[in-house]
């Protein structure tokens, strides 16, 4: 370990996203694919609104259903477990972030997150950018530590909006 640097908690997120969207009749640009990243997600924790991302996520398309243009997606989001590498901490690309909050990256943990009055934003990347969505919904975030799994209340991820960036 570097001088001075500490050890981040260990925290993993799964998550399950439902996604409607619209697909317009042009054909998307080439080199566009049908892919899924995770860019982070926003928690609202005593009044503070807490980004977070992972350096490794796994996106897993669970369910797809096409109806004419609509296209509905089940995505299964999971950090820690990334198609090239593993690693189950925060990123730390918010930590100055939070510093200005007062926490550092030992205060963000499973628990903590648990306690969350909602999950403000969820950022996905998608491949393609020939299309508008209908609907967003989570269905379910659980937070793991070590030893526990945390399950965030309805209430806290009813209102939760999505951000959709390109895919670089």
């Amino acid at each position: 370990m570097t001088k001075g640097k500490r050890t981040r908690p260990w925290v993993q997120l799964s998550a399950v996203l439902y996604l409607k969207m619209q697909e317009r009749p042009a054909d998307p640009p080439e080199g566009q694919t049908d892919v899924f990243s995770i860019d982070g997600f926003h928690f609202l924790v005593n009044g503070r609104s807490i980004p977070i991302d992972f350096n490794a996520y796994a996106v897993t398309v669970i369910e797809e259903s096409r109806d004419g243009c609509f296209r509905t997606f089940l995505l299964q989001c999971v950090s820690g477990d990334g198609p090239y590498f593993s690693e189950y901490q925060t990123s730390e690309v918010y930590d100055d972030l939070w510093a200005e909050d007062g926490l550092s990256p030992e205060d963000i943990t499973a628990d903590f997150l648990s306690r969350a009055d909602c999950v403000e934003e969820v950022a996905l990347a998608y491949g393609k950018d020939n299309y508008d969505i209908c609907e967003f919904a989570i269905r379910e975030i659980k937070l793991y530590d070590r030893q526990k799994e945390y399950v965030l209340p309805e209430s806290a991820i009813q209102h939760t909006k999505l951000r959709i960036n390109p895919m670089c």
